[in-house]
């Protein structure tokens, strides 16, 4: 049993190596994500134009939600989102969240039955329903 020590002893020594090393690796990870995250609102590194070619309701609805999406690839966080509450949260209708960041957008989302085109769920109070048409399309009852 002499032996036992030192494997416990190896345990605890590679255990307290392994929180040093993740407690110097997490400011450092924190720090990249940052980085990315300033690289994509400056360049758009992900964003791709080809995308939106569809010219239908339906990639227009791609279009929009994608704009809105804070995690969209256009990489420029909730600047979209934010400029539409802006301008409908003006205190007539809602007071908005200051971080719209968390916000879901969903495109075709059924509900009773129907799809609405896009639904962007901010919170669990605040959501916006948002129905396109393109030239020509009919409204529905």
């Amino acid at each position: 049993m002499a032996g036992s020590g030192t494997v416990d002893g190896a345990a605890v020594s590679f255990e307290q190596t392994a929180r040093d090393f993740f407690r110097e690796l997490s400011p450092r990870i924190e720090t990249a994500h940052a980085l990315d995250e300033e690289l994509d609102r400056q360049l758009a590194r992900k964003f791709n134009v080809f995308r939106y070619l569809r010219t239908d309701e339906h990639g227009f609805s791609r279009i929009i939600a994608d704009l809105l999406d804070p995690n969209g690839d256009h990489g420029q966080g909730d600047t979209f989102l934010r400029c539409l509450t802006d301008r409908l949260g003006d205190g007539k209708y809602a007071s908005w969240p200051a971080d719209l960041g968390g916000a879901k957008v969903e495109r075709e989302k059924a509900i009773d039955g129907r799809r609405l085109d896009i639904v962007v769920e901010i919170d669990d109070r605040h959501c916006i329903a948002i129905e396109n048409k393109s030239n020509g399309a009919a409204d529905q009852r």
